[in-house]
């Protein structure tokens, strides 16, 4: 009988510090994954190009937090990236911002000001978070 309470007591904390261990990813800083540029800010809820894009005179004039693969880039430093769908682009004008030229193909989320102007539709980020890559 005393083995039997022993055996319990040992698998019941076993299994509360496994669980206790699942818990620790829960405590990684979504920012962490990130490399920022601007100012920071929490990278959900995003929303995705192809939402903002398919109504985008809904989020014009307002304030947009969308995320997307970096199509293009200017050849120039902080000049502007793009993010593209298969029918429309959004602009992101990056004047002003210490990112480097290299981040197309990469999963970023841009948090700004949306607009529409002669060249279409547009973000003027106060923040790019752009993924790191995974080893």
């Amino acid at each position: 009988m005393r083995r039997r309470r022993s055996l319990t007591c040992a698998v019941g904390l076993l299994l509360a510090l496994t669980a206790c261990g699942a818990e620790d990813g829960a405590d990684v800083d979504p920012i962490a994954t990130y490399d920022v540029f601007g100012r920071p800010f929490e990278p959900a809820p995003a929303l995705p190009v192809q939402a903002v894009l398919d109504d985008p005179d809904r989020y014009a004039g307002g304030a947009v937090m969308v995320e997307g693969i970096l199509q293009d880039e200017c050849a120039q430093e902080n000049c502007w990236m793009m993010m593209r769908t298969d029918t429309a682009r959004l602009l992101i004008r990056m004047p002003g911002f210490d990112a480097p030229d290299v981040l197309a193909g990469q999963r970023a989320v841009v948090h700004g000001h949306m607009r529409s102007d002669e060249d279409g539709y547009a973000v003027e980020p106060t923040g790019v978070m752009v993924e790191r890559a995974r080893p």
